[in-house]
């Protein structure tokens, strides 16, 4: 069952290109027959927590085509992935931050054994004031300087869990190495990882696999107080449309299992919902329908989410306003009217 989506807000610069929307052949896209020969293939390293890219040349593709990951140093793209040549833009609690990190790496490690950048090979990043004022001389207190970014450490792209998963055994595009970075985790074993990281991850990873395959590029919505933020082409382009909570149901007519995540109340749907409205977007509960037959510590594959069910529901405020009361007048005949 699908919910009826609105349109999404359009960035105010929207000054990108459009790629591609997967990092694989589309054949429907590209016209090009999806063959191995030509399928590219990337790898990444599982450090416990998520997934490590630090190939520059896959950062770019992973992110470019289809919004995956995040850069480590960045709010969002990483720096390799930028397809501008102008600096990056930052702000000076950022650029403490940045100069706090590479003196603490210094410390730590052998200067002589590094492959750190220099002052003269290092990227230039632009360094604005901290200043959040909207006032008309806004531009003059912004005194921007050039600095080199000099860190000791590149920018790599973490991916969540759920991404990795999609790229490996979704697209089949990924090869994941264990925490060693020496042996290549199958389907199973990576499978297995994630759940001892997260108990929730089968009814997150089928939503985020729901709705990626549906055309959404869908990011951590941690933010926002949700699983995840769901974008129409990427977050360059268009803010997010949807916050989206992720809810397990135990059988088709099953009540909402509350041993899975946190208890939903009344208080704290107006407060996810006012917390969405002041950002421009929705709440959306993704229902993710588990079988009878598939217990909760029953050893599983990535293959157990072909059995599931998925249903989406938006919640909407009733507005006394706008809504249609039914009324019976004088002559016995059924009405609707505006109220």
């Amino acid at each position: 069952m699908s919910a009826s989506f609105k349109e999404p807000r359009k960035k105010g610069h929207f000054n990108q290109r459009l790629g591609k929307p997967l990092p694989v052949l589309v054949e429907s896209e590209t016209g090009i027959p999806a063959h191995l020969a030509v399928w590219k293939s990337f790898s990444g390293r599982f450090n416990g927590d998520c997934v490590e890219v630090s190939n520059a040349e896959d950062i770019s593709s992973l992110y470019n085509m289809g919004f995956f990951g995040k850069g480590s140093l960045s709010r969002g793209c990483p720096r390799s992935a930028r397809k501008a040549n102008h600096p990056e833009i930052i702000r000076e609690r950022q650029w403490k931050r940045r100069c706090e990190w590479s003196k603490k790496s210094q410390a730590d490690e052998n200067k002589d054994n590094q492959d750190g950048l220099t002052s003269q090979d290092s990227p230039q990043v632009i360094v604005i004031a901290d200043t959040e004022t909207e006032e008309e001389n806004f531009i003059s207190q912004l005194q921007p300087r050039l600095e080199n970014d000099c860190g000791t450490h590149p920018e790599i792209l973490n991916l969540l869990l759920e991404e990795a998963l999609f790229l490996s055994y979704g697209l089949g595009c990924l090869y994941i190495f264990d925490v060693s970075g020496q042996k290549v985790l199958n389907h199973d074993e990576f499978w297995a990882l994630c759940l001892e990281v997260d108990t929730r991850f089968i009814e997150r990873y089928v939503t985020y696999h729901h709705f990626r395959s549906k055309g959404w590029v869908v990011k951590s919505g941690l933010k926002f107080a949700g699983d995840f933020l769901i974008y129409k082409d990427g977050p360059g382009f268009y803010h997010a449309s949807y916050v989206v909570i992720t809810k397990v149901l135990f059988g088709e007519n099953s009540i909402e299992s509350g041993s899975t995540g946190k208890q939903m109340n009344w208080v704290s749907l107006m407060g996810l919902n006012r917390l969405a409205e002041t950002s421009g977007k929705e709440v959306l509960f993704c229902y993710t329908i588990r079988p009878k037959e598939l217990l909760p510590d029953q050893p599983s594959s990535p293959d157990i989410i072909k059995k599931f069910k998925v249903h989406e529901v938006i919640p909407r405020r009733w507005q006394p306003s706008i809504a249609r009361i039914d009324i019976i007048n004088p002559s016995g005949k059924l009405e609707s009217q505006e109220s």
